[in-house]
Parts: C-alpha cells; sequence; structure tokens
C-alpha cells in the first residue's frame, strides 16, 4: 500500500456524528535533543543533534482528533563510523479517544536521512494509543505512549522484524497554553544479513510549547 492511499484512509475518519461539535485548532513547535545508534554488528554508529518540529491538529470534540506533524534537523557523528546527515520528517495521524484518559491512534510518517553519499527514507505505518493520567485539579498530565509499526518500508533495508515507538512525559496547561517535556525512543530490529543482525534507535529528549488557536463553532 502506497503512501497516499494509507493517508487517504486516514482522512476517512466518520465526519459525520461530530459534524455539529465545535472544533479547536491547535499548534505546536518543539526542540529536541535526538540521539541516532546503530548497530550493524561492525560496533556502534552514534550521531546526535538538534531537531526542530511543528504540529498542527483538528479536534472534532468530545472524541477526534486530526494532525499533521513536520521537522528537520542535523545529527552530526559521535564515532568515526557515522556520517553527518540531515533529517526531514513529515506525519499524518488520525486519533480517536475511547476513555477520558485513553486516544487510539493510527498515522503514517515518511523520514529521509540526507548524507553526503546516499539518500535513506523510511516509510512507516503507525498504530498504537496514548494514555493520560491528571495531576493538580487537571493542570498538569502524565503521558504514556505506545505506538507498533507493522508496516516499514526502509531504502536499501529489508522490513524490519520488529518497529516500535514510545515515550513518557508531563504536560502542565494554562489556558490555551500547554507546555510537555517527553522522552521517546524508536527501536528497528531488522532481519540478518551473512548472519549480522542490524538494530537502529532514535531517542530524543522533547521540549513543546502548543496553544489553542481557533476554538471555532460551525454554524
Amino acid at each position: 500500500m502506497t503512501p497516499g492511499r494509507l493517508a487517504a484512509l486516514l482522512l476517512a475518519v466518520p465526519w459525520g456524528a461530530h459534524a455539529a461539535a465545535a472544533q479547536v485548532l491547535t499548534a505546536a513547535a518543539s526542540v529536541s535533543a535526538a540521539l541516532h545508534r546503530v548497530d550493524a554488528g561492525y560496533g556502534v554508529e552514534r550521531s546526535s543533534g538538534v531537531l526542530g518540529g511543528a504540529r498542527v491538529s483538528l479536534g472534532l470534540p468530545p472524541r477526534v482528533e486530526l494532525g499533521v506533524t513536520a521537522g528537520a534537523g542535523t545529527l552530526d557523528r559521535d564515532s568515526t563510523s557515522a556520517e553527518d546527515r540531515h533529517v526531514a520528517e513529515v506525519g499524518l495521524d488520525a486519533r480517536y479517544r475511547t476513555l477520558p484518559w485513553l486516544w487510539l491512534e493510527t498515522g503514517v510518517a515518511t523520514r529521509t536521512y540526507a548524507a553526503p553519499i546516499a539518500i535513506q527514507r523510511w516509510t512507516s505505518l503507525r498504530l498504537g494509543g496514548e494514555a493520560r493520567v491528571a495531576f493538580f485539579g487537571g493542570r498538569a498530565e502524565g503521558v504514556g505512549r505506545v505506538l507498533f509499526l507493522p508496516l516499514v518500508a526502509v531504502t536499501g533495508l529489508d522490513q524490519p522484524e520488529l518497529a516500535v515507538a514510545a515515550a513518557a512525559g508531563i504536560e502542565y496547561r494554562l489556558g490555551p497554553v500547554a507546555a510537555a517535556l517527553f522522552y521517546s525512543l524508536e527501536r528497528y530490529d531488522f532481519p540478518a544479513r551473512d548472519g549480522v543482525a542490524r538494530i537502529e534507535q532514535l531517542s530524543a529528549l522533547t521540549g513543546r510549547v502548543s496553544v489553542r488557536l481557533l476554538p471555532f463553532p460551525r454554524p
């Protein structure tokens, strides 16, 4: 299935039940300190850097949210076997709140690593959920998130045997503004080639600020 068809499926979320609800438009900006590690059997290749991101989401209360996320930055090599690379990513997602504290999510994302000698593209389908626990009268929330990536297409590599992403953090809200701090980890285990397995990880400590821009009712 192509990324375009996956995106079309995401946009096919049922709107009718929420057509009369007030819509909420939210924008967010983030900065991440990222660490990338690759172990292909010849020692660990490490690179790190700062990634910036942005997200715009449309909420259809009480249960549906659609979002677009984009990010970019540079990973500088921390070991002699690694390479400096530019990173860019864009993603679409749809979320559905099944319980007051639990969201289910599906999405598709494309990430590109550009090095002087090659460009590698990762395209993935993501399925999972997010749980939230309120503190301090609801002003703060603890957040835990797990996503499974059952379909991952990587330039020059086989489909991973295991691909998962997880995050944990806390978010504090004051009126229309929210500030959050998260730690996230992505792990990809690839099948062995010539008896050598490949494991790739991307971890990040991310600070994010979001603002609710337009709560506007449908006419």
